[in-house]
């Protein structure tokens, strides 16, 4: 397949996934569809389905991802040199590129839409890769039909707004300038071998050849993060699972706001009444205008008749009503209760797809031990487990990548392994008895201070030199 066949097909499946990628962004940050409204209804309706939508979905999202934070990167290699090259390594890399903080923005594209993606690159700085978190929405990668889990070639497509055009151009409503085909489209496609750049204008939709050249990743330099893999190879969005429920929530929630506002207090009724005032031969009295014309209603355009008044009703008021079959009664108020029960309801189910404990949702908190809450987090820890395994095949490949790119020779061991800090709920006093226990039975010191909560290997390093450096003191 050529270059040109390959941008073909990423640009038109970037065309279509976007929809569904923008549904899932949209949900996440609060923009829900809104429930049901027959047409007509006042603005008081509107206004009540704006209050109605509780987006449930950033806390679902927030409680497995808060746990993932890669602390460490190891080749198992037990000589110092190579120990030496693995801190080196991920300094100029994942240091330097700053993973720490990032790392989380592929994890939730991947949450959101089934995969996220890290591009490897040669810095222009000696001895630095470049690693770059890549948006879904521009990067495709498009994965050998041979062997679904292997990337084949990548398509990146972006809109470069430093090269519009200049001139004439139309004024959109907003206020901003539109210039028709002003802005420069780029692209890239890249093998296992090299790359091809091409550029397009919004005159033409024909592809441009601009360049070419070769890399020395031996490999596609895209790394996607897929989550929910079938056996195809293709991945599945968490949060896509999760929107039928959420939508469920605001339409419950906005049927709680309509019962409170219309039913929730008793009212009373009337039946036989015809407050229309009459003439003594039975003919409707209409309403008219101070200079005697009839006043006709907007709506409907018919006369709008007089109406009796009911006078104001009270505990110290009697109202009464010369027609002998007239009835008055009350009408109960709404049972709110089953709207709350049916909304907790919907929450709970929506947690418990997305496999979070109960505690997250702060309610039917009783007094729960430590046990208790650590068997209730069993199914996320089990989750985020899961997580782990699928995101560390991909952190490694960004790691022998970025060795690649950096000219590191014999750093290519897919027996490496990457090292992710603890994010089960534990006490500080639990991990230090347990860290203590361990060292007393021959346990590798190094390897209990990676235990530690906020380790990494820069500081079991250091720590690992004090502690020597204390023992020679000591021994002086």
């Amino acid at each position: 397949m050529t270059a040109r066949r390959r941008l073909a097909k990423g640009e038109y499946t970037l065309k279509q996934g976007l929809p569904q990628r923008k549904l899932e962004r949209d949900f996440m940050n609060g923009n829900h569809v809104k429930p049901f409204l027959p047409p007509g209804v006042s603005k008081e309706y509107l206004e009540l389905r704006e209050y109605s939508i509780s987006n449930m979905l950033p806390l679902a999202q927030a409680a497995p991802l808060q746990r993932l934070k890669v602390s460490g990167f190891s080749t198992h290699g037990k000589d110092s040199a190579s120990q030496e090259l693995d801190s080196k390594l991920w300094r100029n890399t994942w240091q330097y590129n700053r993973m720490d903080a990032r790392q989380k923005i592929v994890y939730a594209d991947a949450y959101n839409h089934g995969r996220g993606i890290v591009s490897v690159a040669a810095s222009t700085v000696v001895q630095k890769a470049k690693i770059s978190i890549e948006s879904p929405d521009k990067v495709h990668v498009e994965m050998d039909p041979e062997d679904p889990f292997k990337p084949l070639y990548a398509v990146k497509i972006i809109t470069d707004e430093s090269e519009m055009k200049t001139g004439a151009g139309i004024i959109l409503p907003n206020g901003e300038t539109y210039h028709p085909g002003g802005s420069i489209r780029k692209a890239w496609v890249y093998d296992e071998k090299g790359w091809m750049h091409f550029k397009t204008s919004g005159q033409s939709s024909a592809w441009e050849y601009v360049s070419e050249g070769a890399h020395s990743m031996d490999a596609v330099p895209f790394v996607p993060y897929d989550v929910n893999l079938d056996s195809s190879g293709k991945p599945h969005s968490i949060l896509a699972q999760l929107l039928p429920t959420q939508k469920a929530i605001n339409f419950v929630r906005f049927a709680t706001l309509l019962a409170l506002q219309f039913s929730a207090h008793r009212q009373r009724a009337i039946s036989g009444y015809d407050p229309v005032v009459r003439t003594e031969e039975d003919e409707i009295v209409y309403q008219k205008d101070k200079n005697g014309v009839e006043i006709m209603d907007p709506l409907t355009g018919l006369r709008v008749p007089v109406l009796e008044s009911l006078g104001r009703m009270g505990v110290d008021r009697l109202v009464t009503f010369a027609n002998k079959d007239v009835k008055v009664w009350d009408m109960p108020e709404s049972n709110l209760e089953n709207y709350i029960n049916v909304h907790n309801s919907l929450i709970e189910e929506l947690f418990a797809r997305a496999q979070i404990p109960p505690q997250y949702q702060l309610i039917n908190m009783h007094n729960l031990t430590g046990d208790a809450l650590s068997g209730a987090e069993s199914t996320l820890t089990s989750f985020v487990g899961d997580l782990k395994a699928t995101f560390s095949e991909s952190h490694e490949q960004v790691m022998r990548l970025a060795a690649r790119a950096v000219g590191h020779d014999g750093i290519d061991d897919y027996s490496s392994e990457i090292a992710w800090g603890d994010g089960e709920t534990r006490s500080f006093g639990q991990i230090i008895d347990a860290i203590t226990k361990l060292i007393s039975v021959g346990f590798p010191k190094k390897a209990a201070f990676a235990m530690i909560p906020g380790a990494t290997d820069t500081k079991v390093n250091t720590w690992m030199d004090m502690s020597k450096a204390e023992l020679h003191t000591q021994w002086a």
